[in-house]
């Protein structure tokens, strides 16, 4: 009989145990549970309201304009991180998303709070302090991004690479601000500043174009570029812009492109004596001159179908041989690519053997550029003089 009291006693003892290993284990696992089951609601009306994955998960990156229903979306997604977090304050999965979801309610300063908490959770992980950078861009508190973004082990580079498959993928406005966070980084980097501001020429903002490369021309390390490109680029730019031209600027700007410090390859070189020999034409310079910076250019790069083309047409003005201004612009149809460009080199044979009298032979050249541009008005009528003038 005391045997099997004491079994008994035993047995309620083990399931007093068990009952309280239990209790624990449940009071334990239901914060956990039911801050989970908040978190995955909250992400679930996070991805309704807003397309994650176009994003990049970057939500802190772009400033969007809501509608009733996203903002709604969002406002409720936010109750249940803030749920998730008070169950549990280790679930760092909802201090991230909250951050992100903040951000999109145009929220920054409580933002701020949660990408934090997250990193203090997760002190590894470089996202936590990649994405803070982004919220402290959008407050304009510039040192405080990029002490977020080297923390994040984030280079200069990545963010121009960013910007580059942008451009590439013609999001050119999407573009700049990537390469504006590369030049925080990197201030001493003109590849950056170089990339805007062929991208603000893109846009034809001329103004902001010549700054940025203004910035580069002041950087002191270079990438992908040299000084040669930069001076290009502005060179083009005060040649053809009626806002800003000023062609005494450009010349200076192609004849920088040969200095031994701008370091340009032979192909920017070739562009800038070719540009120079276009400015000497536009002034009616000594035809001489015009033949040396095309020659010039075509040593450098002999591909340089514009350099062949008007060094026909300038060969004959100095020396009215057919023969030789043929064979440079035959050399420039043969490299042109088959675009509507490719109407120049035939307009030009055209207008010089009109020059020379040869009539037909004129008719037929402009008879083929019309082939590349079907709607030239000015084209047509060099056509229709011509034909008026000689009729078969």
């Amino acid at each position: 009989m005391k045997h099997l009291r004491q079994n008994i006693l035993f047995r309620c003892l083990l399931i007093g145990i068990a009952c309280s290993l239990l209790l624990g284990i449940s009071l334990w696992i239901f914060p956990y549970v039911v801050s989970l089951y908040h978190q995955i609601q909250g992400g679930q009306k996070l991805s309704q309201a807003i397309n994650l994955e176009e994003l990049n998960g970057m939500t802190c990156v772009h400033s969007m304009t809501l509608d009733a229903e996203q903002n709604s979306l969002l406002q409720r997604s936010n109750s249940d991180f803030e749920a998730a977090i008070r169950y549990d304050n280790h679930m760092a999965q909802a201090e991230l998303l909250r951050g992100r979801t903040l951000c999109l309610l145009d929220k920054p300063h409580k933002a701020i709070r949660a990408f934090q908490a997250y990193i203090n959770l997760r002190p590894k992980n470089p996202i936590g302090h990649l994405e803070l950078g982004f919220v402290y861009e959008r407050l304009g508190q510039k040192d405080q991004a990029t002490f977020e973004w080297n923390a994040a082990g984030v280079s200069w580079q990545d963010f121009y690479r960013s910007g580059e498959q942008l451009v590439i993928e013609k999001k050119y406005t999407q573009a700049i601000p990537w390469f504006q966070r590369a030049s925080w980084l990197a201030p001493e980097a003109g590849d950056p500043y170089y990339a805007a501001g062929i991208v603000y020429q893109s846009q034809d903002n001329w103004e902001q174009a010549i700054k940025s490369y203004q910035s580069a021309l002041a950087a002191k390390t270079f990438q992908d570029i040299s000084l040669g490109d930069i001076y290009l680029r502005l060179g083009m730019m005060y040649q053809t812009d009626s806002g800003f031209q000023d062609l005494d600027i450009a010349l200076e700007m192609y004849h920088n492109v040969m200095l031994p410090e701008a370091k340009s390859s032979d192909q920017i070189q070739a562009e800038a004596h070719y540009k120079i020999a276009e400015i000497y034409i536009w002034r009616g310079r000594d035809v001489l001159l015009v033949i040396d910076e095309l020659k010039e250019a075509l040593i450098l790069n002999p591909l340089h179908y514009w350099s062949h083309m008007r060094l026909g047409r300038a060969l004959f003005t100095a020396y009215h041989e057919i023969d030789r201004a043929r064979e440079e612009i035959d050399l420039a149809i043969e490299l042109w690519p088959d675009n509507t460009s490719k109407k120049w080199p035939y307009r030009i044979l055209g207008d010089i053997y009109k020059e020379a009298g040869m009539a037909e032979n004129a008719i037929d050249a402009y008879q083929k550029a019309l082939l590349f541009d079907p709607e030239d008005s000015d084209l047509k009528a060099k056509l229709v003089v011509i034909q008026n003038q000689y009729p078969h």
